[in-house]
């Protein structure tokens, strides 16, 4: 990949599901048949068989990983909830909180462009506790259903302070529950 990556131009990075593989986030269900890579320019988006060119600038959302040119994590997490279902945006957008729960969303959100508002919602839901693809996918069906968010990675203690359980997913009902002090 790296005597390829000379190709890209050097506004150029690779992006997308591309970006998300290369920082070892998470995927579901994704086609990573064709290499995404964003131009860093306003036009001259293209697809072929074997890769799928955005057009976009970058404005410094770029990071180097073995050599290459890649989205930064945020970058390539909202650049994702604006282009993929919400299922496989909110597992990879998890993935990335979990690897870096400082993960700063706030001046891409800010940035018009297609697809944004989608992932304003979707970056809004995401939850770097969710220690799984089946967790993320399981509190969106939750929400879907209309039950409130889980309470992630939930530990219950007696007075003393001594560990008793871990649930990975607790309803707020049961959170507020008097009984969870044994």
């Amino acid at each position: 990949m790296r005597g390829r990556g000379a190709k890209l131009g050097s506004s150029a990075a690779l992006s997308h599901i591309s970006a998300a593989v290369l920082h070892g986030f998470d995927v579901l269900r994704t086609d990573l048949g064709r290499v995404h890579v964003t131009n860093g320019r306003d036009a001259g988006g293209y697809r072929s068989a074997t890769r799928y060119g955005h057009a976009g600038r970058l404005d410094g959302d770029v990071v180097e990983l073995d050599d290459m040119r890649v989205t930064s994590p945020a970058r390539t997490v909202v650049d994702l909830a604006r282009t993929v279902s919400e299922d496989e945006a909110v597992v990879i957008g998890d993935s990335a909180l979990r690897h870096d729960p400082g993960l700063c969303f706030d001046d891409l959100l800010d940035a018009p462009r297609t697809g944004i508002a989608a992932a304003r919602r979707i970056v809004g839901f995401l939850d770097g506790r969710s220690a799984s693809p089946g967790e993320s996918l399981s509190r969106l069906r939750l929400r879907d259903s209309g039950i409130p968010d889980p309470d992630l990675q939930r530990t219950i203690r007696t007075p003393g302070g001594m560990f008793v359980a871990r649930f990975e997913r607790a309803l707020r009902r049961i959170r507020s529950a008097p009984s969870q002090t044994l």
